[in-house]
């Protein structure tokens, strides 16, 4: 593999999350010479402590370690957004309910009217 940076043969390759993750410019392996994408992540390979970025394909080659390692954060930051996604879900939920809780019971009432029963509040939870 002919390197493009002199001196990037000794180079190591790091992983750092930046703040890349909507970046729709193509870049240009320091590697390689290949042109890619960023894929969103915000999780990118460099060379050192450079802005030097390096692709996929060269990171599994050069240090394959680091790709697991990528993975493994990838998943962790899926879980915890899916997380945080689920308690806001619940948050408004708990809000719309609440506001709109007697509402509810009004209309449930009225419907309930011709069977002479009423609706519990307690039923609403």
């Amino acid at each position: 593999m002919e390197n493009r940076i002199k001196g990037v043969a000794d180079a190591q390759i790091t992983l750092r999350v930046t703040n890349y993750d909507f970046d729709t410019r193509s870049y240009i392996c320091d590697l390689c010479g290949t042109k890619y994408l960023l894929d969103g992540s915000g999780f990118y390979y460099f060379i050192g402590d450079t802005e030097a970025c390096v692709c996929d394909l060269c990171a599994e080659k050069e240090a394959p370690e680091l790709v697991s390692v990528r993975r493994e954060a990838l998943s962790a930051a899926c879980l915890a957004e899916s997380r945080l996604a689920e308690c806001i879900r619940t948050e408004i939920a708990s809000v719309i309910k609440e506001q709109f809780k007697e509402q509810i019971i009004r209309v449930l009432d009225r419907f309930c009217v011709d069977t002479d029963s009423r609706f519990q509040k307690s039923n609403m939870g």
